[in-house]
């Protein structure tokens, strides 16, 4: 009977273990979930040897679909790249896997809702026990604020190189010896024949 006691006493002790040890991965897989969502990234596996593709629900969200409204799949993953990108993103892809070395790349996404995102993809070879290919692995952030102000910065720039050379050329039009003068008298340009 005593040893009944103990045996018993033990498996209570070790179901409250198992328990909070359940309770701990769940708020942690929950805290995971909250920082994908927070910071706009999402994490993929695939699984080289059987083809089988996994995504976190974050990745489901980078691309556009709600967890688990899709399948993940590679054909799933392509169809929403944007068309000008699909090649590069290949290659980065294979590079990982052929080279065995760590890769990145920037792409689009075409939503289902028709919204372009722009995304930063890093992956790399995990290999299985046997040192053979395993998975590779992946994360995926959203970086369409960044890079939209990046093409805004880059596009304002263009413009003043416009402005620029058409200044000149009105500039350089006029008669001999103009000068122009910002609003502290100083030169900031003069024509050719100065």
């Amino acid at each position: 009977p005593i040893c009944a006691v103990i045996n018993a006493v033990d498996k209570h002790r070790s179901d409250a273990q198992t328990q909070l040890y359940l309770n701990r991965v769940v708020a942690s897989e929950a805290l995971f979930s909250k920082a994908e969502l927070l910071a706009g990234f999402g994490t993929w596996r695939l699984d080289l040897k059987t083809g089988m593709l996994e995504w976190s629900q974050g990745y489901y969200l980078l691309l556009g679909y709600t967890p688990g409204e899709v399948e993940p799949s590679q054909e799933n993953f392509f169809r929403n790249i944007h068309p000008d990108d699909v090649s590069e993103v290949q290659s980065n892809f294979n590079k990982a896997i052929e080279q065995k070395q760590p890769a990145e790349v920037d792409f689009r996404v075409i939503g289902k809702d028709g919204a372009i995102r722009y995304l930063h993809a890093q992956m790399e070879l995990e290999p299985d026990n046997l040192h053979g290919p395993g998975y590779i692995i992946g994360f995926s952030q959203n970086i369409t604020r960044p890079r939209l102000a990046q093409l805004e910065v880059e596009q304002k720039i263009e413009e003043l190189k416009e402005a620029h050379e058409r200044q000149t050329g009105i500039l350089n039009a006029l008669p001999a010896n103009i000068v122009l003068l910002n609003e502290n008298c100083k030169i900031v340009a003069v024509n050719k024949s100065w």
